[in-house]
């Protein structure tokens, strides 16, 4: 349970913004799961002003009195949510309504001319040389080796799946993952990759590469 205080503190910088009273104590309708779902959403929010900050999951999890494991399941959760809702549901907004007495969870088409945005810039996307060695090393095993099999990153059996489960938070752009728990390397993560691959074999340096809206800063 979190007491006295603010949901900025697990983050980067001296924002203080308080918690409202409804995640102060648990409450008898919702558990204890969902309340801390809930909070670290809350907390999340606030990279809306600056996308630069730093979320201390070791210091959210000490607070949240909660197991390295279970913090794990939370932040697969969310970011399995981010995939969905990235892909999936680019296109579509979610809704729930009652026909009939049956409460249903509907889909229904974004209206193109408010939801579609043009960038003209690309975003950028920082990357680390030592992640582009790996993401390399994972591409390569994932098309020649495993031939399009997924990596189990709730059995980590190698240094590579411990690298796919790190990366994957880490840059959740570059990865998703099915139902049966298994992580794949996205369409951005595959075309990434195979940039690497082409680099790598002509011996040349790597600087910025850009795929679709990102551009990628290798730094």
């Amino acid at each position: 349970m979190m007491k006295n205080n603010t949901f900025s503190d697990y983050l980067d910088d001296d924002l203080r913004t308080p918690i409202p009273n409804k995640y102060q104590n648990k409450t008898k309708s919702l558990s204890c799961d969902l309340e801390n779902i809930k909070i670290i959403l809350e907390i999340l929010k606030l990279f809306k002003t600056n996308h630069s900050r730093k979320l201390n999951i070791s210091k959210l999890r000490q607070k949240l009195n909660i197991s390295r494991l279970e913090m794990d399941k939370y932040l697969d959760l969310i970011i399995t949510f981010q995939d969905l809702f990235s892909s999936i549901f680019s296109k579509h907004h979610l809704q729930i309504k009652e026909i009939n007495n049956i409460v249903y969870l509907i889909t229904k088409k974004k209206n193109p001319k408010k939801d579609e945005r043009v960038d003209i810039k690309p975003k950028e996307v920082c990357i680390k040389k030592v992640d582009i060695s790996s993401l390399n090393d994972i591409i390569y095993s994932f098309r020649n080796v495993r031939r399009g099999k997924g990596f189990d990153i709730y059995n980590i059996n190698s240094e590579l799946v411990k690298e796919v489960k790190r990366l994957r938070v880490q840059y959740p752009v570059l990865f998703y993952q099915n139902g049966n728990n298994l992580v794949y390397p996205s369409e951005i993560g595959l075309t990434l990759g195979d940039k690497i691959i082409s680099y790598y074999k002509c011996n040349r340096e790597i600087k910025n590469l850009i795929i679709k809206n990102l551009q990628f800063k290798i730094k």
